[in-house]
């Protein structure tokens, strides 16, 4: 085998037919500002270290593996389109937001939909869902959905706004359906049960405002805050 003097940065061995890139290790530990000249292929090895990784482009990998305080958080392989799986192993796990506010910025999760495809989107509909929460609890063999907090358009757009009508749904107990509460752009709120109880005469809610509503439990009567006492309805 026949070495030949670095070029360009490479050392060269000729093969018996050309020069390739040599086989012979070479440390990179006392080179300062490194740059790759292609692609890095790990070969099935490790990075390790205590430092960052600061890069202007994406970071693609089928799982990702991170140890945060006493808990782990794994982000999986999204199943779907824009879907992103973490799990927490931990006693109390939870998600912390921190920012920094002016009065009317402080930390927000912002979900945006379109119709259409990402690069030409089109306008959302009537209906529309835009995101929200899943609340599951494990029930028997798999994870079932017992609490969902919606966003939905409640028409199309209007003026460059999209008007919105928001949904608290529940898992009725005896699993033969859901329970909806939706409060919607008009600002009409509707559910299939109110319930006002737990107040008796002398203990009404102090300090009400103009169209309060309660459940006198000692006589037994609606009585709505006219903005000057409490009055009976109906």
């Amino acid at each position: 085998m026949v070495i030949a003097t670095p070029v360009n940065g490479q050392l060269l061995k000729y093969n018996g037919t050309s020069w390739v890139n040599s086989t012979i290790a070479v440390s990179v530990s006392t080179d300062t500002v490194p740059s790759l000249g292609g692609n890095l292929d790990l070969a099935t090895h490790n990075i390790f270290g205590t430092g960052e990784i600061n890069i202007s482009g994406s970071i693609s990998a089928t799982s990702f593996t991170g140890a945060v305080n006493t808990g782990i958080v794994t982000a999986g392989t999204p199943t779907v389109d824009g879907q992103l799986r973490v799990t927490t192993h931990t006693s109390s796990p939870y998600l912390n937001l921190t920012g920094l506010t002016s009065g009317s910025n402080p930390s927000w999760i912002d979900m945006a939909v379109s119709r259409g495809t990402h690069a030409a989107p089109t306008s959302t509909q009537a209906g529309d869902q835009l995101g929200g929460l899943i609340l599951k609890g494990y029930a028997t063999t798999d994870y079932a959905r017992a609490v969902a907090l919606a966003g939905l358009a409640d028409g199309a757009p209007v003026s460059g706004k999209v008007p919105g009508k928001f949904a608290v749904v529940t898992t009725n107990a005896t699993g033969t359906g859901d329970n909806y509460l939706t409060f919607d752009s008009y600002g009409v709120m509707n559910a299939p049960v109110v319930k006002l109880s737990g107040y008796a005469t002398g203990s009404l809610p102090s300090g009400p405002e103009e169209g309060w509503m309660v459940f006198d439990n000692t006589t037994k009567e609606f009585k709505g805050w006219n903005g000057t006492a409490w009055v009976v309805l109906g």
